[in-house]
């Protein structure tokens, strides 16, 4: 049975999980009917104003199309804006962690050397892969690295950027360009994959606490 105090640290690393797991299904939703509003409008208006003439009611989609252009700008910018949250989640957790579970560390000390630490108190060695990318490569190199593109528009270092671009090609099937996320699976991947990596560290440092 999970103690109360664990439970806490634990339950939150859960519950953060879930309410992101639902805004990332609310994506595709919102938008479709958005877009199926949006588009109902165009019709009714082409319908109407072109009066059974072909090419005014081609006319008229062609001139409104902007309109379902932005919509889907919007949903790449959704899908950047919900992988922000998840790399908060992320970072927000590992804290939790530190500090529950007293872990010594350096103040304002970045989260890719948060994470080791946490590995060296918790003496836990972690080796799953994510498409030939390791699990602690994946969340404290490639997520990272993408976290500063999509809030800076572009990286202090040319080899950050050069490796970036490099994990982009291996996950490219989830993007559309060097920055923008285009698929819902890859945030579904990357939570997955957050929120198993902290549960793993969470058990492993309840167990050290308790030897």
């Amino acid at each position: 049975m999970i103690g109360k105090t664990r439970t806490n640290v634990y339950a939150s690393v859960e519950i953060q999980y879930e309410y992101l797991h639902s805004l990332i299904a609310d994506i595709p939703t919102y938008y479709e009917k958005e877009y199926n509003k949006v588009f109902q409008n165009i019709e009714n208006e082409a319908k109407i104003e072109s009066d059974g003439d072909l090419d005014i009611y081609y006319s008229i989609f062609s001139n409104n199309y902007g309109a379902i252009d932005y919509l889907g700008e919007l949903c790449v910018k959704s899908k950047n804006l919900v992988f922000l949250a998840i790399y908060s989640y992320f970072e927000i957790s590992l804290n939790e962690i530190v500090n529950f579970y007293r872990i010594e560390i350096s103040n304002n000390i970045y989260c890719q050397k948060v994470l080791p630490r946490i590995l060296d108190y918790c003496e836990l060695e972690i080796n799953d892969t994510i498409e030939s990318v390791s699990q602690i490569d994946f969340t404290i190199d490639f997520c990272r690295l993408l976290r500063n593109k999509i809030v800076h528009g572009e990286l202090s270092q040319k080899k950050d950027e050069e490796k970036l671009k490099k994990y982009i090609l291996i996950f490219s099937k989830y993007f559309d360009s060097f920055q923008n996320i285009a698929t819902i699976e890859f945030l579904e991947k990357s939570l997955e994959i957050i929120k198993n990596l902290l549960i793993k560290l969470e058990v492993a440092c309840d167990k050290k606490r308790k030897k």
